[in-house]
């Protein structure tokens, strides 16, 4: 019977490693995204004033 419990206890300990570890790359990939997201503004923003300095000088 304890031990049936403890066995319990280690899969629990094991699910909530594997979720944990699934939130944080979650979080990570996330924030790729995000900082990828950021950059292609970045270009779009430099190449729409380029754009607009051609057209102007």
């Amino acid at each position: 019977m304890i031990r049936l419990s403890h066995h319990s206890e280690m899969m629990d300990a094991r699910a909530y490693f594997y979720k944990e570890m699934m939130h944080n790359r979650m979080k990570e990939i996330l924030k790729r995204v995000a900082l990828g997201l950021l950059g292609v503004c970045s270009l779009m923003m430099i190449a729409l004033c380029a754009y607009m300095y051609g057209l102007i000088g």
